[in-house]
């Protein structure tokens, strides 16, 4: 990860010097977390990377490494960076805390699942921290507004939200929760002060799933172009009977022999099951997602992105073992199925027409793919 840092040695300019100093009288066990992670506690994931950015003394950081999560914590302070640290490895927690100009930090695209922003703006930033959420993360933001209602005449209002801008700052983002009670009604109850937003970066569709389903279209007779919906559901009910016939052994389509082996590979895990099969004519990978879906839109929206994420995943190992090239993957249609089973085939090249001869073999590759299914922590 490339970060700005003014020293390796921290930053030493005069606002870091004055939260050293703030932080010097602090202790990380008595710092709260953010009043919105009670909100967004429920909506969080039980794995992956999260970003604390402008993390204090980290309270927000304990609490999503607690949660599950392995944590980046940066800050300007290199006394809490330290403080931080220090209580991360007494507690055994996955948090790596870094002393970080955030101000001019490069934040990588693509890299967490879950950012926690609180009482800090730095509105050029927003745009790269929206580009940081991988598909699906979640964005936690909470900062002070300029109709906040208590301790406004101490700040900036440079650094405070003007009313309904934090949703304009993260346009991109799919609003989840947001809360903004300014000065309406009751201004002795409610949430005041600070504006909250809870966002999430829009899930992609698998470009797999809508190749299916403007074949299963395409196969209906009787479709026009303003009954689509109708034609995939009659497509869906006419095959579907077709399919739970077949058999359901991943294993039944094509018998391994002994000396089949040196170019078949079986992994199995809990997030789907993938076979490489180099045996025949067709070389191919399937990808199988857990449980014994027969058609796509069985799947649950969520396992559909994940499923297609795990191809993608896949495909980057065959990519880097096996060399650069096209890997087209497909949802077969129910005339082209030999088993019940949802999946999705990628399709290898003739670079893998003997494995074995290959520098990279058949053993490495099902390691690799094995790693990477089993890593939570992975991009794609």
């Amino acid at each position: 990860m490339t970060l700005d840092q003014s020293a390796a040695g921290g930053i030493a300019s005069p606002i870091a010097q004055k939260w050293d100093r703030v932080y010097a009288q602090k202790q990380v066990d008595d710092s709260p977390y953010p009043t919105i992670l009670d909100e967004a506690q429920h909506l969080l994931p039980t794995y992956g990377r999260a970003l604390d950015l402008a993390c204090g003394m980290g309270g927000a950081s304990v609490f999503l490494a607690r949660h599950g999560l392995h944590v980046s914590a940066w800050d300007l302070s290199a006394v809490a960076i330290e403080k931080l640290n220090r209580f991360a490895q007494h507690e055994g927690l996955p948090i790596r805390a870094e002393v970080v100009d955030i101000a001019h930090a490069a934040i990588p695209p693509k890299t967490f699942d879950v950012i926690v922003v609180s009482r800090f703006l730095k509105r050029s930033l927003c745009a790269s921290l929206a580009r940081a959420l991988r598909p699906g993360g979640l964005l936690v933001y909470q900062t002070f507004s300029v109709e906040a209602t208590s301790g406004a005449s101490h700040m900036n209002p440079a650094y405070m939200l003007m009313r309904g801008e934090l949703l304009n700052l993260f346009h991109d983002l799919q609003p989840i929760v947001y809360r903004e009670e300014a000065l309406v009604g009751d201004l002795s109850r409610g949430v005041r002060n600070e504006a909250q937003l809870i966002a999430q970066r829009r899930l992609t569709v698998p470009s797999f799933y809508l190749d299916w389903v403007r074949r299963m279209i395409e196969i209906d007779e009787s479709a026009v172009a303003s009954d689509a919906p109708a034609a995939l559901s009659r497509s869906i009910e006419k095959h579907r009977d077709q399919l739970v016939s077949l058999e359901s052994n991943i294993g039944s389509e094509t018998p391994v022999t002994p000396h089949m082996l040196s170019n078949y590979a079986r992994i199995e895990t809990t997030r789907a099951t993938v076979v490489i099969d180099c045996r025949g004519e067709t070389r191919r990978a399937l990808v199988f997602p857990p449980g014994d879906f027969v058609m796509p839109t069985d799947l649950p929206g969520a396992a559909l992105i994940e499923l297609g994420q795990i191809v993608e995943r896949v495909i980057a190992v065959l990519r880097a073992t096996l060399g650069a090239g096209d890997y087209p993957c497909f949802l077969p249609l129910p005339s082209e199925c030999r088993l019940r089973r949802l999946h999705v085939i990628v399709a290898l090249g003739p670079n893998v027409e003997n494995l074995q001869s290959q520098p990279t073999s058949l053993q490495e590759i099902e390691a690799r793919v094995r790693d990477t299914l089993l890593d939570p922590l992975a991009g794609v």
